[in-house]
C-alpha cells in the first residue's frame, strides 16, 4: 500500500542498507506524512505512527523500534455524547472525509476531526453549544492490548516496548476562551467532560481537542522517552 507514495531515494553512505530495488530504498521518507486509501478507509503514516480513520473510528498504531513484538494499536470511537444529559444524536458510522492533513468523522450532530502531523495526532470534536445548558460529556470506546492508566493529567496506554499518550485535552469556544477539560479513563472507555458554565456560556461550536502522539521505552534503561526517529516500521 505505501510503495505508491514512498518515492525512490539513494541509501545514505554509511548506513546500514534497507531492502532495495536497484540501489534505491523503498522506504517512505521520514521528513513527510505518507497517505492512501483502501476501501473507504483513509491511512497516514508519520515519523512514529501510522494511523487509519474509517466509518468505525480511529485508529492509532504506534511505532515502538524495530525489535517490538507486535504492532499495538489504539482504536477510538465515539460512543455517545449527552448535553445536560440529554444523549445528542448520532449516526452509528461516520462519514469519512479528507481534507489536506486532516480526517472528519462526520456521526451527525458532533464532527470528529483529525489533524496530523510528523509526530502526532490532534483529536479534536466540534459540536454545536449555541443555547446549550449543562455540562457537555463525551463517550470514547477504547479497544487495545495496551495498559490504560492516567499520569499527571494524561491518559497512558502502556507496553512493553512504549505505547500512546492521550494529552490533556481542553475545550475551545468561538473567541478563544479555553477551559481544561476533565479526562477520566476506565476500562474500555475515555470520558471527556466540559464543565457547565463554560458551555452556558459559550457561542457557536465548542471544541474538544486532546493530543495523541507515540512514547518510546528504551529497554536497556527503561527510560520513557521520545521514539528513535531512526527505525522503520
Amino acid at each position: 500500500r505505501w510503495l505508491e507514495v514512498a518515492g525512490h531515494r539513494p541509501v545514505p553512505e554509511g548506513t546500514e542498507p534497507e531492502p532495495a530495488v536497484g540501489g534505491f530504498s523503498l522506504a517512505p521518507r521520514r521528513d513527510r506524512l505518507h497517505f492512501d486509501e483502501e476501501r473507504g478507509v483513509h491511512w497516514v503514516r508519520g515519523r512514529s505512527f501510522k494511523a487509519s480513520a474509517g466509518p468505525d473510528g480511529f485508529a492509532f498504531v504506534p511505532f515502538l523500534g524495530a525489535r517490538a513484538s507486535r504492532n499495538w494499536p489504539v482504536h477510538f470511537h465515539l460512543a455517545a455524547a449527552t448535553v445536560d444529559g440529554a444523549p445528542a444524536a448520532l449516526r452509528r458510522t461516520a462519514a469519512v472525509t479528507r481534507e489536506g492533513d486532516a480526517f472528519f468523522l462526520e456521526r451527525g450532530a458532533v464532527v470528529a476531526e483529525y489533524r496530523v502531523a510528523l509526530d502526532g495526532v490532534e483529536q479534536l470534536f466540534h459540536e454545536k453549544s449555541e443555547g446549550a445548558q449543562g455540562e457537555i460529556v463525551l463517550l470514547l470506546d477504547v479497544a487495545t492490548d495496551l495498559f490504560g492508566r492516567a499520569v499527571a493529567g494524561t491518559l497512558r496506554f502502556e507496553g512493553p516496548e512504549g505505547g500512546v499518550t492521550y494529552g490533556a485535552a481542553v475545550a475551545i469556544a468561538e473567541g478563544g476562551r479555553r477551559v481544561n477539560v476533565e479526562t477520566r479513563f476506565e476500562p474500555g472507555t475515555v470520558r471527556l467532560t466540559v464543565p457547565a458554565d463554560f458551555v452556558e456560556a459559550a457561542r457557536g461550536d465548542i471544541t474538544v481537542d486532546p493530543l495523541i502522539s507515540t512514547y518510546f521505552v528504551d529497554t536497556a534503561t527503561e527510560d520513557q522517552t521520545e521514539p528513535d526517529t531512526a527505525y522503520d516500521f
